[in-house]
């Protein structure tokens, strides 16, 4: 395969060909053209196109655009920062100020959206939240959408254990009774246990095919 300049890369509008060059690229190469771009965050696509794919970014650049697509108002770029965090998840150091902040972000991105985005901010905060931002994971549970629950059970039972959450939703000093209650009556209806919390594949759209309006409050 041929690799994919920063110029064709940061122009592509179809994700299925970002992924394809993401993978052919010579990011060393590419670094001062997409510096440019993040710093500018001018270029919606090309922005997004970087998001998507953040392991592309120097490493001073990667933590931080996520971060700031996930505070900013763009839910497209929301979307594309939420689902860009896996791509780093590996290497991320857990521990940091920076992936704190970053998990704040994945929070407030499920709290502020509905659907997908806030579907796919769930999803993305498995294996990655501390212990002492659990309590705000906990707090995200009154999410409406079935999905984003399952999604946010699904990262608290990776953190805790399946006993260990069970354990948790009867302490008073973790999550209140009302808290517990609810989250105990939607795992019943719901009829989630340990062995269903894998997330439905979704498909991710294009900017081209996003709504217009760049903001889907979820309540």
């Amino acid at each position: 395969m041929t690799a994919a300049t920063a110029t064709t890369y940061l122009t592509l509008t179809d994700l299925d060909e970002v992924a394809a060059a993401a993978g052919s690229i010579d990011s060393a190469a590419a670094e001062p053209e997409f510096r440019r771009v993040i710093e500018e965050w001018t270029d919606r696509q090309a922005v997004s196109n970087l998001l998507w794919h953040p392991e592309l970014l120097p490493d001073d650049l990667a933590v931080p655009a996520l971060i700031r697509a996930l505070s900013g108002g763009d839910s497209y770029l929301r979307l594309a920062a939420a689902v860009g965090t896996r791509h780093l998840s590996d290497s991320l150091d857990e521990d940091s100020p920076e992936v704190h902040e970053l998990v704040a972000g994945l929070l407030a991105t499920v709290g502020a959206e509905s659907g997908l985005v806030a579907r796919q901010a769930a999803v993305s905060l498995h294996g990655l939240i501390p212990a002492d931002q659990a309590r705000s994971a906990f707090a995200r549970l009154t999410h409406p959408d079935p999905e984003t629950f399952r999604a946010l059970i699904a990262a608290l039972a990776d953190l805790f254990g399946w006993d260990g959450l069970q354990f948790l939703l009867g302490d008073e000093d973790f999550a209140t009774r009302e808290t517990s209650v609810r989250i105990r009556d939607r795992l019943a209806t719901a009829d989630i246990g340990p062995h269903d919390l894998v997330p439905a594949v979704e498909y991710l759209p294009n900017l081209a095919e996003w709504p217009v309006s760049t903001a889907t409050p979820a309540r």
